[in-house]
């Protein structure tokens, strides 16, 4: 008998090997006007100019604090690069001699001078920013594959595989408290960090569950479940997650599934306030009380927060992509949306490197010009994971597996 416990080539991912597989979005209530409010565009003075900040690919999205960007890579070494100097600052393997082996995922936290470092173990690793010189580090119960998150200056979680949120004091190095969601026999690769909300925090489990929890305590607020019927003790290929980091407005939590759905809860107590079904959902963001998603249909599309309907769809390629006899998959990272003059433009960034851009109709006024469904496309650089805005000089930076451009 075999007994698989956790897999990183099992669960869904983001992309299907096909975009005809995925349900395309339609218009429901057309709207002219989304944006009343917007920065200047980032990528206008973009030099593109480019430098390693790894000699091997890293496996989460880095932390950038004081002009100094770390990063965590795929055989266990943090790196140090300055923004300002341009330079790498230090190198750390904090995996240790003789273990040879490949991290597919973790997570870089900035706090306090300090950084907090998962990749892929059990171990959290607690480093000097100044030097990378290792502080200390603390064995939880389970892996660790996501960033852990602060709740305030001592207090920090982290969240294992197998669904436990675990408070660890930083200064008196001890666990204070965990909260276990359901038996999951299979765990999902699909996981996002924990997100904290004025003392609470929000937390995904592969068992179906969200569950918002008073974060100093551990007590237990409220509890949704992303599926109609659980089924315990029964294994899942496909466990049902949150696959969009929750987006918190106000009273408000949105957030997309791994089971196609975008959905809208009170924070007070969870109650669902509407559920969108939209299948493979990639990114999510909000500007201007407008939900802003990508999907693996090569859609971005504008949902409004009120009731969920989709106002706007534009197509994520070009005339001659759709009229190619089968459409490949992208990737897509969370849209933005900057102003130009009067008129606004929705930028979303490809995997590819490839930039679309959805801008107003620029012969009408501001408050009457109409996005366009047809993007202006054009090649900013390869294999982009992530990307940065500076909000001191909103200077644009593009990450890759191992490089950053600005």
């Amino acid at each position: 008998m075999i007994v698989v416990s956790s897999c990183d080539n099992l669960g869904s991912t983001k992309i299907k090997n096909l975009v005809d597989f995925t349900k395309k979005l339609e218009v429901e209530e057309p709207k002219n006007r989304f944006f009343s409010t917007g920065k200047e565009d980032p990528l206008k003075d973009y030099q593109g100019s480019s430098y390693n900040v790894s000699k091997r690919s890293i496996i989460a999205q880095p932390a950038i604090a004081k002009k100094v960007m770390y990063n965590v890579d795929k055989e266990g070494y943090v790196s140090a690069f300055s923004l300002e100097e341009k330079k790498l600052l230090w190198t750390k393997n904090i995996v240790g001699p003789g273990l040879n082996r490949v991290f597919s995922s973790g997570g870089i936290l900035f706090s306090d001078g300090l950084l907090y470092v998962t990749y892929g173990t059990r171990n959290l690793v607690i480093l000097d920013a100044a030097n990378g010189n290792e502080v200390i580090r603390k064995e939880f119960p389970d892996i660790l594959r996501t960033k852990p998150v602060m709740v305030n200056d001592r207090l920090l979680l982290a969240q294992t595989v197998s669904n436990q949120l675990v408070a660890y004091d930083t200064k008196a190095s001890k666990l204070v408290w965990m909260h276990e969601g359901g038996l999951e026999i299979i765990s999902s690769k699909n996981h996002v960090s924990p997100t904290i909300n004025n003392g609470n925090v929000l937390v995904s489990y592969s068992s179906g569950e969200v569950v918002y929890l008073n974060a100093t305590k551990g007590e237990e607020l409220w509890r949704y479940s992303l599926t109609n019927t659980i089924d315990i003790g029964t294994p899942s290929f496909d466990p049902a997650v949150i696959v969009t980091a929750p987006i918190i407005d106000g009273n408000f939590v949105y957030f997309a599934t791994s089971n196609g759905k975008i959905v809208k809860l009170d924070l007070k107590d969870g109650k669902e306030l509407w559920v969108k079904n939209a299948q493979d959902i990639q990114s999510m963001a909000m500007h201007d009380q407008n939900l802003i998603v990508t999907n693996n249909a090569r859609q971005v599309a504008i949902l409004s927060t009120s009731n969920g309907r989709v106002n706007w769809i534009g197509n994520l390629s070009s005339v001659k992509e759709r009229s190619a006899k089968k459409l490949k998959p992208a990737f897509f990272l969370k849209p933005f949306v900057v102003k130009n003059g009067d008129n606004y433009i929705v930028n979303v960034i490809s995997l590819n490197g490839q930039l679309y851009q959805f801008k107003t109709d620029d012969s009408k006024k501001p408050s009457e010009g109409k996005l366009s469904n047809d993007p202006v496309i054009s090649n900013i650089g390869k294999d982009i994971k992530y990307y940065w805005i500076s909000c001191c000089n909103g200077a644009m930076h593009l990450i890759s597996s191992k490089r950053v451009s600005f």
